[in-house]
């Protein structure tokens, strides 16, 4: 996001007042529901980690794709967005649980 404005009139406005032009980062929306339960011994994979966005960019995932979990319920999957437009948009994470 970039603000333009004509400060001819005062131009040390900026200086006296830093923080009124500067526009926080957009937080990117994430999509993910809970996943269907999978099989012990299932490894992670693209049924699972399947998050979208609100903007394109590069996911992470923790536990990463191959992973084989250990038994048990809820098990938490966290996604984090890096978005490709960094100027504008922040990191986000989001998680969901698997059984």
């Amino acid at each position: 996001m970039k603000v333009f404005s004509d400060f001819a009139r005062e131009p040390d406005f900026l200086q006296r007042n830093p923080k009124q032009f500067w526009p926080s980062l957009v937080v990117p929306t994430i999509t993910w529901s809970n996943p269907s339960d999978i099989t012990y011994g299932t490894a992670l994979g693209n049924t699972q980690l399947d998050v979208t966005s609100s903007v394109p960019g590069n996911f992470t995932y923790n536990p990463q794709a191959g992973t084989v979990l250990s038994a048990g319920q809820n098990q938490q999957l966290t996604a984090t967005l890096t978005p490709t437009d960094n100027v504008n948009y922040t990191t986000v994470s989001a998680s969901v649980l698997i059984n």
